[in-house]
C-alpha cells in the first residue's frame, strides 16, 4: 500500500467514526427533472398523407377567354356516294351542345396570436411559428385541391334524422359545404328532384338545409352541383349520363357536373361506365382492357390510369402469377403546353400497363355497393389530351396584420386558387367500378 492509499484510508475511517457509514446515504439528490427542461427541436415532421398525386398528373392551362367550350355531337348524315346524274346527298345540319364551368376558388386560411408568436421565438419554442405553419398550410391546400379533384360523386344512406344523414365512412367527405345534392329513393325508383344544400359534413355525417320526403337506409345521394371542384368522378358519373341505362350505376339519377345543353338520351356524352349494378366484384385485367378498348374505338388516346393502391397491386399480382411483370415507362411532366422532351432524363418513373403509366392516389373515391358498405377503389382510365386544370387565377397569398380590423391580436393569412377541372371530351374515358378492396 502507498503512502496516498494509506492516507485515504485513515481519513474513511475517521470519518465514519465521526459521522456513521451511512452519512452520504442521508443527502438529497439534485436528480434531472430538477434543472432539465425537454425541448423537441424547431423541425416539425408531418404526420400525415400530403401526396397528390392526381394533381400533379393533370396538365395545368390559362383559363383563356372563353366560359365553356362546344361539342359536335352528331354529323347530320349529309355525306353518301353520288351515282352519275343523280342529286348530291340532302345538306342535313350538324348537332352542337354547349358545356361550361365557371372556375371555382379553393382557400385556406391560417391565424396565429402575437403572443404565440413572441414564445415561440424564446428558447425551446418553435421558432417563426408563423412561417411554419405558412408552410403547412400551403401542403393543406394542395391537398385540398387533390381532394375535391378525387371527391366520389355520391354514397347510400345509412339512416336519415330531420336533416342529417349518416352515410358510410369516409364517403360524407365526398361532400363540402355549399354543395347541392339531391337523393335517389330506391324503393320508388326515382330520383327526388329537390335540391338540398350542404351545411357541413364529417366522415360519417352530411348536414343539409331541407329535404323532402323521408330517406331511408339504401337510398343514394349524389352530387348536383358543386361548390367547389367538379371531380374526375363527377365527370365519369354525371356528364350526360344516359338515364336508366344498362351501363350505368346508379340509373334514373341526373347528376349534374357541368352547365350543358344535350339533357337528352340522344347523345351520351359522360364516360364509359363498367360497374356491376352495386354488386362488389374481383378485380381482373380484362376490364381495364375492355375499358382502354373502348376509349380508341371512341377516337381517343388514354394516357393515364389512375386508381387507389389497391387496385394497382391487385394488377401486379395477376401480372406476376402469370409471369408478366409490368414495365416501367418515364412519365413526362409540364406546364400547359411546355414538357420535357422524349429521351430526357426527367419525370417520374411509374409502373404501367399496355404502355400507359398507372399511378395510385390514397384519395380516389371508392364504390359502394348495395348494402352500404365501401368496397375498393374505381379506375380511371383518362386521355390526357383532352382533360386538363384550367387556371383562373393562380394560388395567391394575402396577409392581415391590421388587428383593428380583425379586432383581435391576431395575424391573419389567406391562400386561395381559382381553378376548375376540364373534361372536354369525357366520352373518350371510362370509369371502373363496384370493385373489392
Amino acid at each position: 500500500m502507498t503512502l496516498d492509499e494509506y492516507i485515504q484510508s485513515a481519513q474513511m475511517g475517521l470519518t465514519n467514526q465521526l459521522f456513521g457509514p451511512d452519512v452520504l446515504r442521508k443527502q438529497s439528490y439534485l436528480e434531472s427533472n430538477d434543472v432539465f427542461n425537454k425541448t423537441y427541436g424547431r423541425q416539425v415532421f408531418s404526420a400525415m398523407n400530403n401526396r397528390t398525386v392526381f394533381y400533379n398528373a393533370v396538365t395545368k392551362s390559362p383559363w383563356g377567354p372563353t366560359y365553356g367550350w362546344r361539342l359536335r355531337t352528331a354529323r347530320g348524315g349529309s355525306s353518301g356516294p353520288i351515282r352519275e346524274g343523280e342529286n348530291i346527298p340532302t345538306i342535313a345540319k350538324s348537332t352542337y351542345t354547349t358545356i361550361g364551368s365557371p372556375p371555382k376558388v379553393v382557400g385556406t386560411s391560417l391565424g396565429v396570436t402575437i403572443q404565440n408568436i413572441f414564445l415561440s421565438g424564446l428558447e425551446g419554442g418553435l421558432g417563426d411559428v408563423y412561417a411554419v405553419e405558412q408552410a403547412e398550410k400551403e401542403k393543406d391546400h394542395a391537398k385540398e385541391i387533390n381532394q375535391q379533384l378525387l371527391a366520389g360523386s355520391y354514397t347510400r344512406v345509412a339512416s336519415f334524422d330531420t336533416s342529417t344523414f349518416t352515410v358510410p365512412s369516409p364517403t360524407g367527405l365526398y361532400f363540402k359545404k355549399g354543395d347541392v345534392i339531391r337523393y335517389y329513393d330506391t324503393s320508388e325508383d326515382e330520383e327526388v328532384a329537390v335540391d338540398m344544400e350542404v351545411q357541413s359534413s364529417t366522415a360519417t355525417t352530411i348536414v343539409v338545409d331541407t329535404v323532402t320526403g323521408t330517406p331511408v337506409a339504401g337510398d343514394i345521394l349524389y352530387a348536383y352541383s358543386r361548390a367547389g371542384i367538379t371531380s374526375i368522378d363527377d365527370i365519369a358519373s354525371g356528364y350526360g349520363t344516359v338515364v336508366g341505362s344498362t351501363n350505368s350505376h346508379d340509373a334514373k339519377m341526373y347528376p349534374r357536373c357541368y352547365d350543358w345543353t344535350a339533357r337528352t338520351n340522344s347523345y351520351q356524352v359522360g364516360c364509359r361506365q363498367d360497374y356491376n349494378g352495386g354488386v362488389a366484384r374481383d378485380f381482373a385485367l380484362k376490364q381495364v382492357d375492355d375499358a382502354i378498348q373502348a376509349c380508341r374505338e371512341a377516337g381517343g388516346e388514354p394516357g393515364l390510369i389512375l386508381s387507389g393502391y389497391d387496385q394497382l397491386f391487385k394488377a401486379q399480382r395477376l401480372l406476376e402469377a402469370e409471369r408478366r411483370f409490368m414495365s416501367y415507362e418515364k412519365f413526362q411532366f409540364g406546364v400547359g403546353s411546355e414538357r420535357t422532351y422524349p429521351g430526357t432524363e426527367a419525370g417520374l418513373t411509374l409502373a404501367s400497363y399496355m404502355g400507359l403509366p398507372w399511378m395510385a392516389d390514397i384519395d380516389c373515391p371508392k364504390s359502394i355497393d348495395n348494402n352500404g358498405v365501401v368496397q375498393g377503389s374505381k379506375i380511371f382510365v383518362l386521355d390526357l389530351n383532352h382533360l386538363d386544370i384550367g387556371i383562373a387565377m393562380e394560388t395567391q397569398y394575402m396577409e392581415n396584420r391590421n388587428i383593428f380590423v380583425s379586432s383581435k391580436l391576431v395575424v391573419q393569412g389567406l391562400l386561395y386558387t381559382m381553378l376548375e377541372l376540364r373534361a372536354r371530351r369525357p366520352d373518350v374515358m371510362a370509369v371502373i367500378g363496384d370493385l373489392k378492396a
